[in-house]
């Protein structure tokens, strides 16, 4: 899969899986990588459709509704 497709987010790895239409955070075991893709080993099953641009943004995208900033 295209190394974008991955999200490290506190220490485990996701890529955002299509769900009825929607994005799904799923953990993922990747392995080794070549050029600009890397194999998963685990966590997905063949077929699977992935979300590949914008993965990192649209994991993140209520992030700012969650923070606060310090007064």
């Amino acid at each position: 899969m295209p190394t974008s497709a991955l999200i490290l987010d506190q220490g485990q790895w996701w890529v955002l899986t299509l769900q009825q239409g929607q994005p799904q955070r799923t953990p993922v075991t990747p392995g080794p990588a070549r050029g600009a893709r890397t194999l998963i080993i685990s966590g997905l099953a063949a077929g699977t459709p992935v979300v590949v641009q914008n993965a990192y943004l649209i994991f993140h995208r209520d992030f700012a509704a969650h923070y606060t900033p310090p007064d």
